[in-house]
Order: structure tokens, then C-alpha cells, then sequence
């Protein structure tokens, strides 16, 4: 019954994927072309700018390799879900207003500009070995869940958008009412959409504060030699 329902749902996933290969193909790019601007904005800094995120890295490792002892992952999980939880509040929000697409696509884009500028600023800082360790053990094992997760979500917005517009340009008298009716289901699909992926940002955050943190600590002393 368990392996039943697992392939049902490993199948609705590929049907979903397959059905918006396009659509995720564009959010992917664009998430790509966040981070490719995010790298190169790393060589527009000041010398004073990379000195201060110089600092500030090396006295995160240090304050962390002192202190990973007394750390509270229940707090850095509270502090996770809170976080992402804003994100996913905007895309939802976004989303039911079925006009303000662009502003998916932004957040995509700025999701990728963060995550480049932070992993060219720390293999910039520490050096590519010492860089990829740092980003792969505290960046990359949530990320892989989390970045999913915000593409699926912008998805959602954006489908919001494409049906409801699709059938207020139909040409029928009563297009209005076929508006707001497609728009009221495409609210609850939405809505619904968007506590399934909560749920994976959930289990991103678990990731981040037991997985990424512990990995990050077995690590930290090689970081600083």
C-alpha cells in the first residue's frame, strides 16, 4: 500500500514536470541568470566591501567552531521556518492576485542573485577548496530541497495568471462570469499547491538545522586551518 502510494505520487511529480517543461525551463534559466549576476556583482565591490565579508566570514567560522558545542538547533529551525516562510507567504500572495507575474519572476531572479553572490563571496574569501566545503556542507543539502520548492511555487502563481487570462480573453458574453469563476478555482489549486510545498520547505528547514548545521561543524576546524 505504501510503495502503491509512492508511485502514485512519483507519478503525478513527472506528469506535473512534464506538463510545464517549458514553464520551468524559463524559471530555471532565470534563477541561473540571478546567479550568474550575483557573481559578477562580487567584482563590482570596493576593496573596503570585500574586507568587511572578509571579517565577517572568518569570524562566523571562528564564533561558530567556539560555540558549535552550545548551539540550538531548535532555535536555528524556528529562525528558518520564519524566514523561508516569508518568501513562500509573498509567492502565495503573488499568486492570487493573478496580475503581478513579474514579480515572480523577480524573485526568482533575486533568489538566484543572493545565492551566487554569497557562494562567490565565500570561495572568494576562503579559496575554492575551503569555499566549496563551506557552501557545500551549510549551503547546499536545504538548497537542493528549498530551490525546488520556490520554483514550483512561482510555477503555481504563474498558472494562476495563464488560465485566468485564457478564459477572460475568450470571446463569450459571459466571459466575466467564466473569469471569476476559473479564478476562484485556480485560487483553491493554488492554495492547495502551496501547503504541499510548504511542506517541503519544512523538511528543507529540518535539513538546515540538524543535517547542514552538524556537517558544518564537523568541517569548521579544516576551514580555519
Amino acid at each position: 500500500m505504501k510503495r502503491h502510494r509512492q508511485k502514485k505520487f512519483r507519478n503525478i511529480l513527472l506528469e506535473h514536470i512534464k506538463n510545464n517543461t517549458k514553464e520551468y525551463t524559463i524559471l530555471l534559466s532565470i534563477f541561473i541568470i540571478g546567479i550568474i549576476i550575483g557573481v559578477l556583482l562580487i567584482n563590482h565591490t570596493s576593496n573596503n566591501q570585500r574586507l568587511e565579508l572578509s571579517n565577517y566570514i572568518y569570524n562566523y567560522v571562528s564564533n561558530f567552531d567556539n560555540c558549535k558545542d552550545e548551539l540550538d538547533n531548535i532555535k536555528i529551525l524556528n529562525d528558518s521556518i520564519i524566514n523561508n516562510s516569508i518568501t513562500f507567504l509573498v509567492l502565495w500572495i503573488v499568486g492570487l492576485t493573478a496580475t503581478l507575474t513579474p514579480i515572480i519572476y523577480g524573485m526568482v531572479l533575486f533568489k538566484g542573485l543572493c545565492l551566487g553572490y554569497t557562494m562567490s563571496t565565500i570561495i572568494g574569501v576562503l579559496g575554492v577548496n575551503k569555499g566549496l566545503v563551506f557552501a557545500i556542507s551549510l549551503l547546499l543539502p536545504q538548497n537542493l530541497i528549498l530551490i525546488p520548492a520556490i520554483l514550483a511555487m512561482a510555477l503555481s502563481g504563474i498558472i494562476v495568471h495563464t488560465r485566468t487570462s485564457l478564459d477572460y480573453n475568450e470571446r463569450i458574453f459571459d466571459r466575466k462570469k467564466k473569469y471569476k469563476e476559473s479564478l476562484k478555482h485556480e485560487i483553491i489549486r493554488h492554495s492547495a499547491f502551496s501547503i504541499i510545498i510548504i511542506f517541503f520547505v519544512i523538511i528543507s528547514c529540518f535539513v538546515e538545522a540538524f543535517i547542514s548545521i552538524n556537517a558544518f561543524k564537523w568541517v569548521s576546524q579544516f576551514i580555519q586551518n
